[in-house]
């Protein structure tokens, strides 16, 4: 037995020594991939807010007391329909007043007229009397205008607004009592980029999203392209105009628009291949001694399984894609498969 023993001792100590050196030269087992460039469709999100195509605010150009209101919050109303009526005896007192004025001044020209035709009075004196008519015709368009002031009428069709007024409150000149919105269109304005609002074209049809609705589009159409750049913020405004006949976008709404551009080649990778450490994100490169390093990498799109890397690696070089979490930076590792 001692004997057999004597044998059995180094035999272990060499399988130890073996197995502990082809561990050392292997290393973890993992997988990798190359980096690629593929062409990848660019695009530039925008946002912006949608507003009526017009919008105003219906107030009274003299102060009066309201006799009568025409209409409910949320009403529906056509251009030149009679929204609110003051109180208009006075100024209606005045149109009748310089009426009866154009009258008196007309017959008093007509008496100059046959007078002068008897030369009974003068040239001057004829004219005069013209100019007094057509002072009285000025009063009196001047008063209906006034008398007008006090029926408050729709300038478009739209949509009123919420109001609380109602008969017998006394409105000082300019307060606003309701909002007529045109909301049969809506505009939605965006700021863009210098470098791409020269490829836009009016009439184009741009797809929106609307946090409303999901993943739902709206078409709506470019109306204007800015013909400058604002120079503090190198943006271009732009204008695109959504047919709302159906009633289901308001303005305020968030929209988002997504503008196709022209494709890049890019170098991509595996999403997977990923890894975080706070704000920065980093892979396992290995070289072709088999030995990794981290590398911080600048990442651009999202495309699912791929992301889009801008910054950090070349084409050509491996980067680990499964196994991440058996390494470290430095480690010796085995390539058990490599996805071209």
């Amino acid at each position: 037995m001692r004997k057999n023993n004597h044998y059995l001792g180094p035999l272990f100590g060499c399988l130890l020594l073996c197995s502990g050196g082809l561990a050392a030269q292997g290393g973890p087992v993992v997988s990798t991939v190359r980096v690629t460039e593929q062409a990848v469709p660019a695009s530039l999100e925008l946002v912006g807010t949608l507003k009526a195509n017009q919008q105003v605010a219906i107030a009274p150009q003299v102060s009066a007391r309201v006799t009568e209101v025409h209409f409910v919050p949320g009403q529906r109303v056509e251009r030149g329909q009679l929204l609110l009526s003051l109180d208009d005896r006075a100024a209606q007192a005045a149109v009748k007043e310089a009426q009866a004025a154009l009258m008196d001044a007309r017959r008093i020209l007509n008496n100059y007229q046959t007078l002068f035709n008897r030369k009974a009075v003068t040239q001057t004196e004829l004219e005069g009397q013209q100019a007094a008519v057509a002072m009285a015709e000025a009063k009196l368009q001047a008063a209906r205008v006034e008398a007008d002031y006090l029926s408050l009428r729709a300038p478009f069709d739209g949509v009123i607004g919420l109001s609380d007024v109602a008969p017998g409150l006394l409105l000082a000149a300019n307060t606003p009592v309701a909002e007529l919105l045109d909301i049969a269109t809506l505009k939605l304005d965006l700021a863009v980029p210098e470098k791409h609002f020269r490829k836009l074209r009016v009439g184009e049809q741009l797809s929106a999203t609307a946090e409303a609705y999901g993943a739902r589009d709206f078409i709506g159409e470019l109306a204007v392209v800015s013909p400058s750049v604002n120079a503090d913020t190198l943006n271009a405004q732009v204008r695109l105009l959504f047919d709302n006949s159906d009633g289901l976008l308001v303005p305020g709404m968030l929209m988002r628009v997504r503008l196709t551009l022209d494709d890049s080649v890019q170098a991509v990778i595996p999403a997977q291949s990923l890894l975080y450490a706070g704000n920065q994100r980093y892979v396992f490169v290995v070289d072709e001694g088999g030995r990794v390093s981290q590398r911080t990498v600048e990442v651009g799109r999202n495309m699912g399984e791929l992301v889009t890397v801008t910054g950090g690696l070349e084409p050509g070089e491996q980067v680990v894609s499964e196994g991440t979490v058996k390494i470290r930076n430095g480690m010796q590792v085995e390539v058990k498969r490599e996805a071209l």
